[in-house]
């Protein structure tokens, strides 16, 4: 902390004491071209906040789920609308929520964000023959953008210093071949497999985001940011990732958190010349009401960090790698299987006989056939009357009750009635540490390249 003589002390957590705007003597020009892109990206990105996860992001609730606007009436029904009678869509445009951040809906969605932008922004300048300044609502819409931009890089920080956004390569990928692999499962599988590397890439986020959060490191934190982001973007688009559209909006919100900063950044970086960092402006006319809006920033910072440690640690447990494992965990290898009393030789053409059973989550049990095809059960296993009990999915769910006898840690005896038919398998456990991607571990010292 700094203290000037006549000033009042200043830290991070306080912008530098400006005077009111129409004091100033360095006041920013508000000429028609500054108008025009202040209102484009005020309304454009209030409106991509508003309709999209990044609400979520920016007003975490504990124990409830903040519902995504873009999908829900009226957006969802303008944006459907504007699917089919701007785009020219004919066919039905989803949008249930897979996952995906690039379906027909969001690139339409984005689209209708746009065109309602620039009609409002038309309409905004036409009617404001004045060219008033915008000094209050640029200096909260700073703040909006700063947090919605901070808060999101936590969320998805936080979900790679804990390592779940990545996790450690299943039991099923460590036998899935690699040319069978997605680009996107390339990506992940490669990043699960290392979690030093996982954690560094979610604490540049996390430190992004802590920096965005206060005024005197927000053009610091903006620089980490958007280093963060065009990373993830180029893996996005190098592995078909279909995050690309939201990647990119967080690019050029980056953009816009430095925007002020662009000039003076170059003439420090590249012409090496002397210049000095525009503050945040002040929320308020008055410090004393400026440090009380500081103070609640901080706290409310504070809070969504909080909730954030909180619920990765909480999934960390459910479905990370903290979860429980099944208590017949492992890869198991089919060394002998008889089927209705016949045995069953492992020949790659018969699709009926099964290569490895594989007990990861305790609820599921997956068979592998010799061609490479998959039969996934839901699984119950009573560990004192040696039971298993398989199901079924889909409308009609059925039960098949099974009998197991583990005479070894790594040997194991199934019987039991499987979709009519008797089956008899004898198994053998493979330790997962067997596998080189899980046991090579890190060397300092090297003498050949060990590149399997």
């Amino acid at each position: 902390m700094t203290t000037v003589p006549g000033l009042p002390a200043q830290s991070i957590f306080t912008p530098d004491v400006q005077r009111p705007p129409s004091e100033s003597a360095d006041a920013p020009t508000w000429n028609l071209a500054r108008l025009v892109a202040f209102r484009f990206a005020l309304i454009y990105f209030g409106l991509f906040v508003l309709t999209t996860q990044m609400l979520e992001s920016l007003f975490p609730l504990p124990g409830l789920e903040v519902p995504v606007l873009g999908v829900l009436p009226p957006f969802r029904g303008l944006i459907l609308w504007t699917g089919a009678h701007v785009f020219g869509i004919s066919h039905p445009i989803s949008y249930r929520g897979t996952g995906s951040g690039d379906k027909l809906f969001d690139w339409v969605q984005a689209g209708f964000v746009l065109l309602v932008t620039i009609v409002a922004v038309t309409v905004w300048t036409a009617v404001d023959g004045r060219r008033e300044r915008h000094e209050k609502t640029y200096a909260w819409f700073r703040l909006l953008a700063r947090f919605a931009l901070g808060t999101t890089l936590l969320t998805y920080g936080l979900a790679k210093v804990v390592p779940l956004q990545m996790p450690a390569p299943f039991l099923s990928r460590l036998v899935q071949p690699f040319g069978s692999f997605s680009p996107m499962g390339v990506l992940w599988t490669s990043i699960g497999a290392s979690r030093p590397y996982e954690i560094f890439a979610g604490s540049a986020e996390c430190l992004a985001a802590i920096l965005l959060f206060f005024p005197r490191t927000t053009t610091l934190g903006a620089l980490v940011a958007l280093a963060d982001v065009i990373e993830v973007f180029m893996l996005n688009m190098s592995y078909d990732v279909p995050v690309k559209l939201f990647a990119f909006h967080l690019i050029v919100l980056s953009l816009v958190v430095l925007a002020p900063n662009i000039r003076q950044l170059g003439d420090m970086l590249l012409m090496h010349r002397p210049a000095s960092l525009k503050p945040e402006p002040p929320l308020s006319r008055t410090p004393r009401r400026q440090r009380n809006i500081q103070i609640t920033l901080t706290v409310f910072a504070a809070y969504v960090l909080a909730i954030g440690v909180r619920g990765s640690i909480k999934a960390w447990s459910q479905y990370g790698g903290g979860a429980p494992h099944s208590a017949l965990y492992g890869i198991w290898d089919v060394e002998q299987m008889s089927m209705d009393g016949e045995a069953k030789l492992p020949l790659l053409t018969d699709s009926t006989r099964f290569q490895r059973a594989i007990f990861e989550r305790p609820e599921y049990l997956t068979f592998y056939h010799m061609n490479g095809s998959q039969l996934v059960f839901g699984a119950s296993i009573d560990t004192v009357a040696h039971t298993l009990a398989l199901t079924t999915f889909g409308r009609t769910k059925a039960t098949y009750p099974m009998t197991y006898e583990r005479p070894a840690a790594d040997r194991l005896i199934i019987d039991g009635t499987l979709l009519k038919h008797t089956l008899h398998l004898e198994l053998t456990r493979r330790d997962p540490k067997s596998f080189l991607v899980e046991n090579r571990g890190f060397h300092f010292v090297s003498e050949f390249p060990f590149n399997r």
